[in-house]
């Protein structure tokens, strides 16, 4: 996995940004083996090809509303050849 990110505080204002890029070395889906306890099966599950390659990008924000209460934002995307994820949180920090 390779990135960078960049951030930034001024008056109370934090601010954040970043990309990344992973590859997967080898094969392009997740394998679990296993097995039941106390019953003769074994299994394998095997998830979709998702592909080598994929890119993340991210931002956020911080903003202090007092001196031990901050209020922050962000946004998350992840992405390969079949998917893509984008999140977020809106979350409230108390110092105490």
């Amino acid at each position: 996995r390779v990135g960078i990110g960049i951030g930034k505080e001024k008056g109370g204002i934090r601010y954040y940004g970043d990309v990344g890029y992973k590859r997967i070395m080898k094969g392009e889906e997740v394998k679990i083996k296993g097995e039941l306890r106390g019953v003769e099966i074994e299994g394998e599950i095997e998830g979709i090809k998702e592909g080598k390659d994929r890119i993340a990008i991210g931002a956020g924000v911080g903003i202090d509303l007092g001196k031990d209460i901050g209020i922050n934002v962000n946004i998350n995307y992840e992405g390969a050849r079949k998917y893509k994820e984008m999140y977020g949180n809106i979350g409230i920090s108390w110092g105490f």
